[in-house]
């Protein structure tokens, strides 16, 4: 059973065929290391209509009761019929919504890294959009050894990238890995 929710109110779910809740061709793509879609067509019948404020309102996505994607309204139309039609962007694209300073970075561990680039991200965006750092663990390209706290240190610059670009570029691409958001 999926549930689709803005704001915490119920906007859509499979098992219910009610007025207030119906929703139009609901698609939801889920990408590794991308912050994942949701696109869909909101009749002026659906509870949330009036209430969705694109860029400030949470949307997330619930299959049997659990959450499987989170994110906010990007863009939207209205078509023919007066519908709202919705496009969504994961939680994962937050990361978009800062840039890094010109700045070197030399000796630090790959997960140092990290919490440099996203320590300067929260610093720039509202409590609702930062994030926290898990666990660090990457594969070198050949599959062969594993990255840590303790390895070899990093040599990265930055000079006013989207964090997103920075952490995909300068870490992802570089030594692999996924990104993975958590809610714990």
């Amino acid at each position: 059973m999926y549930s689709i929710y803005a704001d915490g109110i119920c906007i859509y779910n499979d098992a219910f065929a009610l007025d207030n809740m119906k929703v139009i061709d609901p698609k939801l793509t889920l990408e590794d290391n991308a912050a994942g879609s949701l696109s869909m067509i909101l009749p002026p019948s659906n509870i949330g209509y009036g209430t969705i404020i694109r860029m400030v309102s949470d949307i997330s996505v619930h299959k049997d009761g659990e959450e499987i994607w989170a994110g906010r309204v990007l863009s939207e139309d209205k078509d023919f019929w007066n519908n709202r039609v919705l496009y969504c962007e994961g939680e994962l694209a937050f990361l978009n919504d800062s840039t890094q300073p010109p700045a070197e970075y030399y000796g630090q561990t790959v997960r140092g890294f990290l919490e440099t680039l996203i320590n300067i991200h929260n610093s720039k965006v509202a409590d609702d959009k930062q994030f926290t750092i898990g666990s660090v663990t990457v594969t070198d390209s050949d599959g062969s050894v594993t990255v840590t706290d303790s390895d070899d240190p990093l040599y990265r610059y930055t000079n006013y990238e989207k964090t997103i670009e920075c952490i995909n570029e300068k870490l992802v691409k570089k030594l692999g890995g996924h990104l993975r958001i958590r809610k714990v």
